[in-house]
């Protein structure tokens, strides 16, 4: 057990190195394709927003039931994975809104059925007072990634254009999808006829917590479509300053990763959960207030520092929250289609409110709203029980 327990998590630091190295190459430069060269409009990005988010959202419980019901989730981690990473690579090779809206759909319908199998992958294999420190040292490698490949890939796209981001993208998904097929699952013997029962699986801090989360994150999306068209459209960044933000984003969230999920298996998670909600608040706020490149750099990261245990703290309470393996990665499923449908709601009208208020109010209203909301989290139950 114990080797298996350490081939996984050698298995999981890999992959989680190149899936994210390919996922920030798509967050980073994939937006702000469609701005330079698409020429997407605020409004257009919110359309994209809304409607990959919706079509993400209805495929997920799919995903989860097909999972829980084959009682494996490393295949569908895997086809996950080179979906998305196909899909980033030919969203650079893309001349229209139309194409970049049915792109952008099929990338998170297959990002989200991989990461909904990963979400409840780790459920399976950890155990709840070590839960934290396992997702932070999976957020820390993945970090390193980013960093590598948005510098590397930055700096090319601004001497050899696109077609690098292209590459890489498709080099780093075909080292990711190899070691998730090595892991050993803890499976459990199948009850016929057993299916999601809301009153035997779901337990009350489960619904508690949807239903905060479901307010909070479409608040918190509210901004989303709009990062990289500020970049383009109020800071005019060059590639490679776009690729510096970035990078100072991520090793500040890459330092931070460990920690937080030490301080979260050490602390408990509800008070940690609020103070990580109130944390993203800095990450628009930034973009409202700063006035040139450098103040822009500064409060980034920053916001990257204490913004970043919103990578951990969330995903660790949803799993304690799903104790049960036969429904976990259904439920976690139902979790993300119900937030998501929040998010695409608040991107869609992230992406108006900007059209009437502009850019940097939007930020602002954003900043504010995402901290204000993240004071009811405070009525949620701790999950994590004190050791003595």
């Amino acid at each position: 057990m114990k080797n298996n327990s350490a081939r996984n998590q050698r298995a999981l630091m890999i992959y989680s190195f190149f899936s994210r190295a390919t996922m920030n190459i798509g967050m980073s430069y994939n937006g702000v394709y469609a701005a330079e060269i698409i020429g997407l409009k605020s409004d257009e990005f919110g359309i994209v927003g809304a409607i990959s988010t919706i079509l993400t959202q209805l495929t997920q419980p799919l995903w989860g039931h097909i999972s829980d019901k084959k009682n494996v989730r490393k295949y569908f981690i895997a086809i996950g994975e080179i979906g998305t990473g196909v899909t980033i690579a030919l969203t650079f090779t893309l001349k229209s809104f139309q194409q970049y809206l049915l792109a952008s759909a099929i990338l998170w319908v297959m990002w989200s059925g991989a990461y909904t199998c990963l979400q409840a992958l780790l459920g399976d294999i950890t155990v709840k007072a070590g839960r934290g420190g396992v997702i932070g040292s999976m957020e820390f490698i993945g970090g390193i990634g980013a960093i590598i490949a948005v510098t590397i890939v930055g700096s090319l796209i601004d001497v050899y254009g696109y077609l690098s981001a292209l590459i890489a993208s498709i080099v780093f998904t075909a080292i990711a999808a190899i070691p998730i097929l090595t892991i050993k699952e803890h499976t459990e013997p199948k009850i016929i006829g057993r299916k999601t029962s809301w009153k035997m699986d779901v337990t009350k801090d489960y619904k508690v917590y949807l239903a905060l989360s479901t307010v909070w994150w479409g608040v918190m999306s509210i901004s989303w479509p709009l990062f990289s068209l500020t970049q383009v459209k109020v800071f005019n960044l060059t590639k490679t300053e776009i690729a510096i933000i970035s990078v100072s984003g991520s090793f500040g969230q890459m330092i931070m990763m460990p920690i937080w999920g030490k301080l979260v298996d050490k602390y408990g998670r509800r008070k940690l959960m609020v103070l990580a909600c109130a944390s993203t608040s800095i990450w628009p706020l930034a973009y409202a207030i700063s006035q040139n490149y450098i103040q822009l750099l500064i409060l980034n990261t920053i916001g990257s520092i204490l913004g970043s245990s919103i990578n951990i703290i969330p995903w660790v309470y949803l799993l304690d929250v799903t104790p049960n393996r036969r429904s976990r990665a259904t439920l976690i499923a139902l979790y993300n289609t119900v937030t998501g449908f929040s998010q695409a709601i608040g991107q869609y009208v992230g992406g108006e409110i900007a059209i009437r208020l502009g850019l940097r109010e939007t930020m602002m209203l954003n900043s504010a709203l995402r901290f204000i909301f993240a004071i009811p989290m405070l009525i949620l139950q701790e999950t994590l029980t004190k050791r003595l």
